[in-house]
């Protein structure tokens, strides 16, 4: 407690001087949808009243030091860069989390201002890591590049290369968050950056909440960004959705702009931690794209466009495939792959004079994720020998439910176990009720229950889940196992659970008996995998099952 005395006892003695020099922060919070939470739930009504008072001297020393010692522009930037990163990592809002890992999360782990009884606070040698970026030298040769920050809206100069990253759909209010890091650079920021405003401009933010306002305000900003494109210029655009209707809302945007898609890609921004869940979207699509005149163009209908976009899906994840191979490990998830189809679409339809309703872009982007999806064969089916084809026919007709479970056993086999990783899958496959079908959730530990552990659970629900063939596959190996506890003679549980799955699938059990032979043979595979060992006597009761079902014969 004396050190904290000592520690409130020299905040005092600079606090007044440091808020009149800029080096904590003295603005008061203005209200709005993020803002209102830190005055609503603490009273909090200035920024630095969101950092405790060692937070506030560490931080001041360090900005203290920056404004005395930096010498140059660059020096000074790269300073505020890790007071910033400090901040974010050391403020009343990260939120101390008590397991065996006792780490700090960062303030906007959720992109939201979250306040907490109990939070952490660092020391300065705990601050180092954040404070100290490593930065690699690159050297610009043509002198006469520049880069400038400005309003997509009033934008009245040409540029070779435009780059944004506007808000979409359940948007984050980002020109909100923003004053939690000006409230600190704002006496930096006018030394450095002369030119540059130094307040949120919130008043010019588009909004995503709405859809129609949304439409509205982005329109004429892409519209306008257009204009001042060169013949042969690029604009790039930020996406981080996986939301078919929100990219039907953008295919719209694009074609209205006089814009055409020639490449997208997944590109990984964000990191995985211990308590993100929810809409955590790990990876950004950048949209490369282009002017494309349409005057001279014939009028398309969505219809005739299926085939090629089919073949496009083809082209993007068989490159994306062939850029895997080039590397030691895997750049691409099963998920960026799926979500191909959406990149893979926007292309197609933005190059052409497109006659199509909203709805009908829709059905079309999910046409594609959904083929793209089909195209993605998990490794563990491609491997049990089959005829290719025939592996590619089964899994393209399987539920979005069944595709998830498999996907979700793909990624345990490969020892991979974050939460945020089976998240992506199921939204990349549109489901979004799959809780019951985890054994653990916890967000770096996370798996799917087995068969028995799945018991008689979600067999006779409304759940999605439950009407599958895969289901009833892994209620017979369930059965088997119970029986064989009961009775000892594993062959007799087995034909107890085999004629049970014959009498639950009805017609169904012949019409898919070559389905229900591949899923037995995928998941007796696993007794053999280490990651595995939970799936042990379940494997061995799947390969039995198979078997039966192999010599089975009307």
């Amino acid at each position: 407690m004396e050190r904290e005395m000592k520690v409130v006892e020299l905040l005092k003695e600079r606090f007044d001087e440091w808020q009149q020099k800029g080096y904590i922060p003295s603005d008061m919070i203005e209200e709005g949808y993020n803002t209102n939470q830190v005055i609503r739930e603490r009273g909090w009504a200035y920024w630095h009243q969101l950092f405790n008072p060692r937070q506030l001297l560490l931080h001041g020393l360090l900005m203290e030091l920056i404004d005395r010692e930096a010498k140059t522009r660059e020096e000074k930037i790269v300073g505020l860069l890790g007071v910033n990163r400090c901040c974010n990592r050391n403020s009343k809002l990260c939120q101390w989390i008590n397991d065996d890992t006792h780490i700090n999360a960062q303030t906007f782990y959720n992109q939201a201002l979250n306040t907490f009884y109990n939070y952490g606070c660092r020391p300065l040698n705990n601050l180092q890591e954040f404070y100290i970026i490593p930065l690699s030298r690159r050297y610009v040769k043509n002198k006469n590049i520049e880069i400038k920050l400005g309003n997509a809206s009033d934008t009245n100069y040409k540029c070779h290369i435009w780059i944004t990253d506007p808000p979409y759909a359940d948007a984050v209010n980002y020109h909100e968050l923003s004053e939690f890091f000006l409230a600190w650079d704002r006496k930096f920021l006018k030394e450095v950056f002369p030119d540059w405003y130094t307040d949120s401009k919130r008043a010019l933010a588009i909004k995503g909440s709405d859809k129609e306002t949304f439409k509205e305000t982005f329109l004429p900003a892409m519209k306008n960004i257009v204009s001042h494109m060169h013949e042969n210029g690029y604009f790039i655009l930020m996406f981080t959705h996986q939301d078919s209707e929100v990219f039907a809302d953008l295919t719209e945007i694009l074609l209205e702009s006089g814009l055409m898609s020639v490449n997208a890609w997944s590109i990984v921004t964000e990191t995985e931690d211990s308590i993100s869940e929810g809409n955590f979207v790990q990876s950004t699509v950048s949209v490369v794209l282009k002017r494309i005149d349409k005057s001279n163009l014939e009028p398309v209908f969505i219809e005739e466009l299926y085939p090629v976009g089919k073949e496009e899906v083809e082209r993007q994840i068989n490159l994306m495939y062939e850029l895997d191979s080039s590397q030691q490990e895997p750049i691409y998830s099963p998920t960026d792959l799926e979500l191909s189809g959406y990149y893979a679409a926007l292309r197609v339809l933005t190059s052409c004079n497109l006659k199509a309703t909203n709805q009908k872009i829709k059905e079309f982007l999910d046409a594609m994720r959904e083929y793209a999806s089909s195209f993605v064969v998990p490794d563990g089916l491609k491997s049990l020998g089959y005829d290719k084809d025939f592996v590619y026919d089964i899994w393209r007709k399987m539920d979005a439910y069944e595709k998830f479970y498999i996907r979700g056993i793909e990624f345990e086999t490969r020892g991979e176990r974050r939460i945020g990783v089976f998240q992506d899958a199921a939204r990349s496959l549109g489901i979004a009720d799959y809780d019951e079908l985890f054994a653990e959730r916890k967000p770096n530990n996370a798996r799917l229950k087995t068969a028995t552990e799945l018991g008689q659970e979600m067999v006779v629900t409304k759940h999605g889940f439950s009407s599958t063939t895969l289901r009833m596959c892994l209620l017979a190996i369930n059965n088997a196992v119970k029986k064989t506890e009961e009775i000892t003679d594993v062959a007799e549980a087995v034909e107890a659970a085999h004629e049970m799955l014959k009498t639950k699938l009805e017609t169904k059990y012949w019409n898919e008996k070559s389905k229900i032979e591949l899923i037995f043979r995928y998941l007796s595979r696993l007794e053999k995998i280490n990651t595995m060992q939970h799936w042990k006597l379940d494997s061995q009761i799947a390969s039995y099952l198979a078997e039966r079902i192999s010599s089975d014969r009307i």
